[in-house]
């Protein structure tokens, strides 16, 4: 019940700036960089959802925001409802470390008739710590993807499949933005509430695996994991990774890609046309999770594990007032006065009135709807009080 607070936030900035995002935005490149901000806090909160396991709100309320009615082309747009495809076989593997275009690139795949195993999937077909890469190469293939970006370059090799080695434009840009995304899957994610999540702790240790130690193995030298946040090394890492890779896979099996160069090299290496709408003309290269949009989500993870009780507080002062409202307005009709008038002045002390507002609370109920015993010895004793008075003045 956190997420209500934040999203009004959200929206009421969405309003204002007239927005209209989706996570799979085919055009991000073209809009401007607050537009872009906002789309990954809108993103972050969608996330965060999807967490707490609260799909019914996703969507109702975020699946409609995060739509784009601007593109003739859709995720969904040619595939089927449901994801029991039949079983088949990897024929691509992609193997370029994160943060280098592999989502644009796993959209592009889509786009082109084909089953991406990425990080939406991660969820679906989870796998253990024990399962070896080939058994997680096969079992990928009997669910219907043909196209991993979970398998390593020397199980591709030997099953004959293409690899594509996605890159940046330098070694640091990679650095700077894999550093951004490790605090966020780290240290935000192991805070609470998102450490309360079942589907976090589902994959968690998965994240641990790719931030902690893959990301920090430089060469034949052991992980440093302490060092998951180190841009130099991590830079280091990215050009051994990438040398290493080109000297494990054939050449006229591998394709060295940025997403920047958009369908030419893709659907040529894949010897398919590249892409058209239902009017014939090319569709745009994906390009999503650029800097702007992925600094917004961030801003959420890291925004949520301090203000996430905010919501819930307001909440049980909202119940508390209704409570004090109820008592006080239909507190004559309870069967049991004394309990109401306890109760009065326990919420008395509660919002800060003390012994005043309690009383003044009291005074309210007892005129109202009071212990009738108790008003008629009251008066009985009032009347006494008169006579002695009326005798004594006699």
């Amino acid at each position: 019940m956190f997420i209500p607070l934040h999203l009004f936030i959200i929206f009421i900035l969405l309003l204002i700036s007239q927005l209209h995002a989706r996570p799979a935005d085919l055009s991000e490149g073209s809009r401007g960089t607050v537009h872009n901000f906002f789309q990954g806090i809108l993103l972050g909160l969608s996330d965060v959802c999807y967490y707490a396991s609260m799909d019914l709100f996703c969507a109702a309320v975020l699946d409609p925001l995060l739509c784009d009615n601007g593109n003739d082309y859709t995720e969904d747009e040619d595939m089927d409802d449901d994801e029991d495809w039949p079983p088949t076989k990897v024929e691509v593997v992609c193997v370029g470390l994160g943060r280098t275009g592999t989502t644009s690139l796993a959209i592009a795949f889509d786009m082109l008739g084909h089953h991406s195993y990425h990080d939406d999937q991660l969820l679906e077909l989870a796998f253990h710590d024990d399962e070896d890469d080939e058994e997680m190469f096969e079992e990928i293939g009997k669910k219907g993807y043909d196209v991993s970006f979970r398998t390593n370059a020397a199980t591709a090799v030997k099953y004959n499949a293409k690899v594509i080695l996605t890159v940046r434009v330098s070694p640091e840009s990679y650095a700077r933005s894999w550093a951004k995304l490790a605090h966020a899957c780290i240290v935000s994610l192991q805070r609470i509430p998102f450490k309360w999540f079942a589907r976090v702790q589902e994959f968690y240790p998965t994240l641990e695996d790719e931030f902690l130690y893959e990301a920090t193995t430089l060469g034949n030298n052991p992980p440093q994991p302490e060092q998951y946040m180190n841009e130099t090394l991590l830079a280091m890492v990215y050009v051994d990774y990438n040398e290493r890779l080109i000297e494990t896979v054939p050449a006229e099996d591998l394709l060295v890609f940025n997403v920047k160069e958009g369908w030419d090299p893709l659907c040529r290496f894949l010897n398919i046309p590249i892409p058209v709408d239902n009017k014939g003309r090319q569709l745009p290269f994906p390009n999503v999770n650029n800097a702007a949009k992925k600094a917004g989500e961030m801003l959420v993870y890291d925004l949520v594990p301090y203000t996430w009780w905010i919501v819930p507080a307001l909440l049980i002062y909202a119940l508390i007032c209704f409570v004090k409202w109820f008592v006080h307005r239909f507190g004559g009709a309870c069967e049991h006065p004394r309990m109401t008038l306890g109760l009065l002045g326990l919420l008395g002390n509660v919002f800060g009135g003390g012994a005043h507002e309690s009383a003044a609370l009291i005074e309210t109920v007892s005129l109202v709807g009071g212990d009738e015993e108790n008003l008629k010895e009251s008066k009985l004793g009032e009347m006494r009080k008169r006579t002695k008075v009326r005798i004594l003045r006699g």
